[in-house]
């Protein structure tokens, strides 16, 4: 039986029923992020703006993911003067939750953090939909604020700092005529050093002037066609990135496409364009240019994989089984590996298993084989295989799958669904509450009457490891185990008692409120302009 349970632990493919992910982990973190925002509101109800700060900070050590975490630690540093984190949080919410970046950065640049804060600004696109008039005057006051920044750099002889905060300016101010002169001027001197440079003789001078010209005029299509150009001649991830910012700014640019496309496909970079793609908000499914990217790299992948077959295939046929039966046998075993619907490959599998008594391997052959070509024989040798390897779960789920429990002898199934009972009640003696489930659900699979049984004692089991994860003070824990054996019993009083008391404090959907709120990041950022 530990044999079973080890091999089952030690699984890298998914199995249906069997969750890919520890489900308890899931849920567990999930209810761990509804409790710390809670948190982080209590303390912003009591106006302990420091201590929202550090709930905040803990929350994003346990999931870095958690926008409305980077929304309180941008909200609550600023209040405390922790201009760093405001700075990091602001730069991390610019894909996200740009208006909240907006705000952070303003934040900033009114603490006199102007570089910072153009950091941010430069990341931002005005066109978009959260840009409205509102966030438009504070851009204006920005702006104001910009320039002076960028006259101090300038007097302190940091002509860098000065570009980059008024090139900023620009981006959120476009109509302010002091910021504009100000590119304007630094596009002409650049202009000037590209003329006197040779894209031959200096490749390297002339694709970073054409870079600098392309970052001063982030919106000019023409800049960013001559940088992305001149780019082709730095690297294909250089170039790429260069052609997806041409397509942002021309959506239907052809040529941009076929470039884009050439480019990802020499360097194998197709998954990097795609993701560039996305990021643009085209669709992955009808995009042309997606489609083309991925049948790409589909068309290599294949290539690469049939490769592969055909060597593995062409070492394992060079092999005698009563020579070298366990060389014979690992060579089919990666010819099936690679090709699962190989069915000479399950063949020989069976064979050089059945040699060795390998019945390990013996279930890898016939499970293989029955994907394939589902027959009553194969499904009775699979059970007994199964039966002596202690891979019972796997053989039930592959004979359910294929319809062939009922092609099996009455005693032959009811001893694999004994074997896989049994496993389900050691683990759950062991708290293995992942594997009790995988193993409740296969039995589902074939309609064994001990399923029932079994999904009672795992919600009692979970039930009672709620209650002493609330005694240890692990909240997230003991809800999330009680919300998991309500899944499994939905009336179970002692899961039911134990949710909502976490749940009551402050009405009974007080949690599953805050799980809502992780998704409206976005929110508190028009609040905050008429604060700012």
């Amino acid at each position: 039986m530990g044999d079973f349970v080890t091999r089952f632990e030690n699984k890298e493919q998914d199995m249906p029923g069997t969750p890919n992910t520890p489900k308890l982990a899931v849920k567990v973190r999930g209810t761990r992020i509804a409790i710390a925002l809670q948190e982080i509101e209590d303390a912003w109800e009591a106006e302990d703006y420091a201590g929202a700060a550090i709930l905040s900070r803990q929350l994003l050590q346990s999931d870095p993911g958690a926008i409305q975490g980077l929304v309180h630690l941008a909200r609550a540093a600023a209040l405390i003067g922790d201009w760093d984190d405001v700075a990091e949080a602001g730069g991390a919410l610019v894909r996200s939750s740009p208006k909240d970046a907006f705000v952070a950065a303003g934040k900033l640049n009114r603490a006199g953090r102007a570089l910072e804060a153009a950091k941010i600004f430069a990341q931002l696109n005005v066109q978009e939909d959260w840009f409205d008039a509102e966030a438009a005057n504070l851009a204006r006051k920005d702006a104001d604020l910009l320039i002076a920044a960028g006259e101090a750099a300038v007097t302190k002889e940091d002509s860098e700092a000065a570009n980059v905060i008024w090139v900023a300016g620009v981006q959120i101010a476009p109509r302010s005529q002091i910021l504009a002169g100000k590119v304007r001027r630094l596009t002409r001197g650049l202009k000037m050093a590209l003329a006197n440079l040779d894209p031959d003789k200096d490749p390297d001078d002339y694709a970073d002037v054409c870079r600098d010209l392309a970052w001063v005029n982030p919106s000019n299509l023409a800049a960013a066609v001559r940088f992305a150009r001149a780019s082709e001649r730095s690297g294909e991830t250089t170039a790429v990135d260069a052609w997806l910012k041409v397509l942002s700014l021309a959506p239907d640019n052809e040529a941009a496409a076929a470039r884009l496309g050439n480019l990802a496909g020499k360097g194998q970079l197709e998954d990097h364009a795609i993701s560039g793609l996305l990021a643009l908000g085209r669709g992955e499914t009808f995009d042309p240019i997606i489609k083309v990217l991925a049948a790409g790299r589909d068309a290599r992948a294949r290539k690469a994989l049939d490769k592969d077959i055909r060597l593995a295939t062409q070492r394992a046929a060079k092999l005698k089984r009563e020579a070298n039966p366990k060389a014979y046998l690992a060579a089919w075993k990666d010819v099936l590996a690679l090709e699962p619907d190989n069915l000479r490959a399950a063949r020989k599998v069976i064979g050089g298993a059945g040699h060795l008594r390998d019945y390990a391997a013996l279930v890898d052959g016939w499970a293989a084989y029955l994907e394939i070509t589902p027959e009553a024989a194969g499904a009775d040798r699979l059970a007994a295989a199964a039966l002596r390897a202690g891979d019972e779960q796997r053989a039930l789920e592959c004979l359910a799958r294929n319809r062939l429990t009922g092609e099996l002898p009455k005693a032959r199934l009811n001893a694999l669904c004994k074997r896989v009972l049994q496993a389900g009640k050691v683990a759950l003696r062991d708290s293995e509450f992942d594997f009790t489930l995988a193993c409740y659900q296969t039995l589902t699979l074939v309609d064994h009457a001990g399923a029932d049984g079994l999904r009672f004692a795992l919600a009692n089991a979970l039930a009672a490891s709620a209650r002493r994860s609330e005694i240890e003070g692990d909240r997230a824990g003991a809800v999330a185990q009680a919300e998991q054996a309500l899944e499994l019993v939905p009336d179970h009083a002692a899961a039911l008692t134990l949710v909502a008391r976490h749940r009551g404090d402050k009405g009974p959907s007080h949690l599953s409120r805050a799980l809502r709120d992780q998704d409206s990041h976005g929110s508190n950022a028009a609040l905050e302009l008429t604060e700012s």
